[in-house]
């Protein structure tokens, strides 16, 4: 299989809503990619896409924690079904 470049950009209003809103999230796949070490480094990984647009959404945030640090839109990529 052939990795197919896409962009990444932060997370604008979703346009479906008239750009007022921000994305409606639907999950997909969660990923943990961790770092052992001092000090222990980690980072959650989630894939979905916006229940109004399609668009697809990569969230990241510290591992260990509910807390989410940044969305991104990934316009271009192409999620597979489950």
């Amino acid at each position: 299989m052939t990795a197919r470049a896409f962009r990444v950009r932060r997370a604008a209003m979703c346009p479906q809503t008239g750009s007022t809103r921000p994305h409606r999230w639907q999950s997909g796949d969660r990923y943990c990619l961790t770092v052992a070490g001092s000090p222990g480094l980690g980072v959650v990984a989630y894939l979905g896409c916006c229940r109004a647009c399609g668009v697809p959404l990569l969230v990241l945030g510290p591992y260990g924690t509910d807390r989410h640090a940044a969305c991104y839109e990934l316009p271009d990529a192409v999620l597979a079904e489950g």
